[in-house]
């Protein structure tokens, strides 16, 4: 699997002939959403708490995430406000 946002350039022939996968990183973060939003969301929330200098909220995070993935942003965020 790579996870990209320069999907364009990984052509279909290619990604086939390797067996491989391409997403982007909202496409990735869905999946891993969809498959376990509870565990996707701890997660956060422990990224969140180890940060340090400066502490990161989740909100924090999340908000670093929004540009490249903002549809799993939207999900996220309903989860972990703290």
């Amino acid at each position: 699997m790579i996870v990209t946002s320069n999907v364009r350039d990984f052509l279909p022939p290619l990604l086939d002939h390797y067996k491989m996968l391409v997403q982007t990183p909202d496409e990735f973060l869905l999946d891993r959403w969809w498959l376990d939003p509870h565990g996707v969301a701890k997660l956060i929330l422990e990224q969140s708490a180890a940060t340090t200098r400066p502490h990161l909220s989740p909100t924090d995070i999340l908000a670093r995430l929004r540009d490249v993935a903002p549809e799993f942003v939207q999900l996220a965020e309903s989860m972990t406000r703290a």
